[in-house]
């Protein structure tokens, strides 16, 4: 089954429970929690299973599905950790961290959660990186599996995944991670959907918004990603998950006559007609 989930920053700075009630007028079947907004870090820490049971509890409410918590990076003593720092592979701390966010998510009733992967190291080899991330991400996603929990990250288009071929390589050292796929990170690079649906198979979450070359987000109208390449494929290898609305505006493309409502409607609506052509029958 594909459900339509709808990050809960795209429409600003707002309280959850209107940026909940809102998505749900929007007609979207669940929501993607970020810890900017609707589950900041600290309420987290505070009391996992109290705050994860407030969001489950709001998502009743509102008639929404819980689809992905979008958590990025995780910070230990104030400094942020990822899976390529040299520290991150004894760094207890870290694991403690993200058994707080895992009890959560279980309490919460998400299905995911989305970590960073990190960028290579200044001053060593691509490859100890490379290896390093994927001994703690392996680690991590097994910690996540006891609690019935699949985590993700995002290849993006600075990080070790910059490369769909590294992406592909990547998932040997780590088998139990899976990836939330944006094309954006590809086509702001230059490199088009046909490279990079190989990638779907290892992903559990999708992301949906229009980019071009250079251009992280752009009108609907002015993006040169094929969705129709990823629908097509979705279709082809029977995908199933959620597929999340990610667009929201700062002020310069607010200038420009950008408006967040539109391009998430408009988005969802013309990918949802791709993979009906396509051949999807329950999307």
């Amino acid at each position: 089954m594909i459900r339509w989930s709808c990050h809960n920053d795209n429409f600003g700075k707002i309280p959850a429970a209107d940026a909940f009630r809102f998505i749900k007028m929007l007609d979207y079947d669940a929501v993607d929690v970020s810890v900017r907004g609707a589950a900041p870090f600290e309420e987290i820490y505070r009391d996992p299973e109290g705050f994860g049971a407030q969001i489950r509890g709001l998502a009743d409410e509102t008639g929404l599905g819980l689809s992905e918590l979008f958590a990025g990076t995780l910070s230990v003593d104030g400094q942020p950790v990822v899976p390529t720092s040299p520290e991150a592979p004894d760094c207890d701390a870290l694991y403690r961290e993200f058994d707080k966010v895992f009890r959560f998510c279980r309490s919460a009733g998400l299905a995911s959660i989305m970590t960073s992967v990190g960028n290579a190291q200044p001053d060593e080899d691509f490859e100890a990186s490379f290896a390093r991330a994927g001994q703690v991400l392996e680690k991590l996603s097994l910690q996540a599996a006891g609690y019935g929990l699949k985590l993700h990250v995002e290849p993006t288009r600075t990080s070790i995944l910059q490369d769909p071929g590294k992406a592909e390589t990547f998932m040997q050292l780590a088998p139990h991670l899976g990836y939330t796929l944006d094309l954006l990170h590809y086509q702001i690079n230059g490199i088009g959907a046909e490279q990079v649906v190989k990638l779907l198979p290892y992903s559990g979450h999708l992301h949906i918004r229009q980019a071009k070359r250079d251009v992280g987000k752009c009108a609907y109208e002015e993006g040169e990603i094929d969705y129709q390449v990823l629908a097509r494929e979705i279709v082809r290898t029977g995908w199933q998950g959620d597929i999340a609305s990610e667009f929201w505006c700062d002020e310069a493309m607010t200038r420009r006559g950008l408006r967040p409502v539109e391009q998430n409607i408009i988005m969802r609506y013309e990918f949802r007609r791709m993979l009906r052509e396509a051949g999807c029958t329950d999307c």
